[in-house]
């Protein structure tokens, strides 16, 4: 920053002064836990899943109005129910509530990685807006014991 001081008898003066500023503002960012059959981030073709999201505030003010929306741009990957949800307050260095929801991965969904809109918005700072990567895997086959098919066979004795 640049002081410039004028006066009309005597002559100006100028000079540079450093001001350090700490800048306090919340810092938003989001965890995700998938609560899929196979862990991780992956979802098989066919399954349906609780996906669970926790905004955090690393920041060092207080985080109001926090909002959390979850979008999918593929008809073939389905959130159940509710899509958006009001955080609230979070105070610096803490966690909103958990909020969860179920996916639905389509069996026509394509293998490979899905990606998955999280929005966290805030009233006085910038949004945190992201994607979210599915590892989308191809359905297992499914194994049905039909009752007495797996029984070891006995020899039926001839009689005379």
């Amino acid at each position: 920053m640049t002081l410039a001081i004028n006066q009309s008898d005597f002559a100006a003066a100028k000079k540079d002064i450093q001001i350090p500023v700490a800048v306090n503002r919340p810092k938003l960012n989001y965890s995700v836990r998938l609560m899929s059959k196979n862990g991780g981030n992956s979802l098989e073709q066919g399954e349906q899943a609780v996906l669970e999201v926790q905004v955090v505030n690393n920041g060092s003010l207080t985080a109001e109005g926090v909002k959390l929306s979850l979008v999918s741009n593929d008809e073939n990957l389905q959130l159940m129910g509710q899509k958006e949800f009001m955080i609230g307050t979070i105070p610096p260095r803490t966690s909103g509530d958990l909020v969860k929801t179920q996916i639905v991965a389509k069996r026509r969904l394509s293998v490979g990685e899905a990606k998955l809109g999280v929005n966290v918005t805030q009233n006085e700072f910038g949004a945190v807006n992201q994607l979210y990567a599915l590892n989308i895997i191809e359905e297992g086959a499914t194994v049905i014991d039909i009752a007495g098919e797996n029984r070891p066979k006995t020899a039926v004795a001839a009689s005379s």
